[in-house]
């Protein structure tokens, strides 16, 4: 059994912070709820990108 202490959170800077400061072994391990809004976000921020610069996809919409 693993006694270092784990701490399960979304990525705000003032947890991490917190839980480092407090915990300096513990392992921070991020919601995967968050992790992946994020690179959703991002992967919608590359597709708008190409579709501005790219005229085959301007009218293009996907359902």
């Amino acid at each position: 059994m693993n006694s270092e202490p784990l701490f399960s959170m979304d990525l705000s800077p003032a947890f991490i912070v917190g839980a480092a400061g407090s915990f300096p072994e513990a392992e921070i391990i991020f919601d995967r709820f968050h992790v992946v809004k994020i690179l959703i976000e991002a992967m919608n921020q590359v597709r708008i990108v190409e579709r501005k610069e790219h005229d085959a996809l301007k009218d293009q919409y996907l359902m």
